[in-house]
């Protein structure tokens, strides 16, 4: 027999979060909301108050009044693959691109080592391919991952991040499966988030924007980053606005950092130096609510603009090669990727980072030298920030 009427309150466990891309801000949108996993949230209102500074003979503040109320707070995340890949394009200011799968036909495809280039003789073979793209190489020879440096046409790629041998295709022997990826941009998403506290009770945050963000991969923990958002505003309700049901989050597993964090580079090489961790920072400076009269709530919302800065890498120090890149103030791509055990793949790049402000320290006894270097994102010709998601 089961117990009843044992809570005090509602659980934590029974809070579920969804939310869907709007299309007019502030409205929410007739469609299917999109379930997804959390470690933590802290979506609240708040209401700003004064009191005029009137002369009184009571000796006694005046009554408070509402100026404007406000809503926002942090999403707390464990990275697993397509959990909260709705969330990227409000951040970034833009969309994920297609993925395309693209299979040699006999000897169309080739990997040429002189000049680290895959080339085709099939016309048109690469034409929805862009610069700055990752691939996922399958072929006997040139298996992994490569980035897109050179389009010269749509049959002549130039790759980096990756070591070409020569080999040509033999049939259907070489697959090249593309990126969808999202690069931060300029265009506006705001998203409208529901929490789900019962089956009759809901809060509700119309015109959600994400303002900032971080990724953390640290030795000894689990792959994991939080979302800092603004709404509107915080209305309560009954009853699920979603359409026909929310639509359960993906049950993929969380990333961790031992063997499925791979290939940390800086400029196409791996980083000799070995990694304590890496984190990376993103804020949407600007990005604000605008309040008029007549109204609590916002009655606008800025876009401001994405920095990526404050993020860190951590090594174990073992000579200046890093260092150098410090003092010479040149830019680097950075990137790292995470894949799980499924073959779901993440790779994360900033475009043109400043490796700044080392801290070389010994900071106890019968400890290891580390060095940590803040990761300055710089805007490039392929934007500041790149995720690219390579599904399995």
């Amino acid at each position: 027999m089961a117990t009843t009427n044992y809570l005090a309150g509602i659980e934590t466990n029974a809070v579920e979060l969804s939310f869907a891309p709007e299309t007019t801000w502030g409205v929410a949108p007739s469609t299917t909301f999109q379930a997804i996993r959390i470690t933590g949230e802290g979506l609240k209102s708040q209401k700003q108050r004064g009191r005029p500074a009137e002369i009184k003979t009571t000796a006694e503040a005046s009554a408070a009044i509402t100026n404007q109320i406000t809503a926002d707070g942090a999403i707390n995340f464990a990275l697993s693959y397509g959990t909260h890949d709705g969330l990227w394009p409000s951040l970034l200011n833009s969309a994920w691109s297609s993925e395309y799968t693209i299979t040699s036909a006999t000897t169309d495809i080739s990997f040429v080592a002189a000049t680290n280039k895959v080339t085709s003789t099939t016309s048109g073979k690469f034409t929805n391919l862009v610069v700055g793209q990752w691939i996922r190489i399958t072929s006997p020879l040139n298996a992994g991952y490569g980035r897109i440096k050179v389009k010269t046409s749509a049959t002549d790629l130039t790759l980096d991040h990756i070591v070409l041998v020569d080999e040509t295709s033999a049939g259907t022997n070489i697959v090249l499966k593309t990126s969808g990826f999202i690069r931060n941009s300029n265009t506006f998403q705001s998203l409208y988030f529901q929490k789900k506290l019962a089956s009759d009770l809901w809060l509700r945050y119309p015109g959600v924007q994400i303002t900032g963000a971080t990724l953390n991969a640290q030795q000894g923990q689990f792959a994991q980053g939080s979302f800092n958002t603004s709404a509107k505003i915080e209305t309560k309700a009954t009853s699920d606005v979603s359409t026909g049901g929310i639509t359960p989050a993906p049950s993929t597993i969380v990333f961790n950092t031992v063997s499925q964090f791979q290939q940390l580079m800086v400029d196409g090489a791996l980083v000799a130096a070995v990694c304590k961790g890496v984190s990376l920072q993103m804020t949407k400076d600007g990005a604000g609510l605008d309040f008029g009269v007549g109204s609590a709530s916002a009655q606008g919302m800025r876009i401001g603009t994405f920095t990526l800065a404050g993020g860190k890498a951590t090594f174990f120090f073992k000579d200046f090669t890093l260092y150098q890149m410090f003092l010479d103030e040149a830019l680097h791509t950075f990137s790292y990727r995470q894949v799980d055990a499924a073959g779901n793949a993440y790779i994360f790049t900033c475009q043109a980072v400043a490796l700044m402000n080392p801290q070389i320290v010994a900071q106890a006894p019968n400890g290891s030298v580390m060095a940590d270097f803040e990761l300055e994102g710089n805007p490039s010709a392929l934007g500041t920030f790149q995720i690219d998601r390579i599904a399995a």
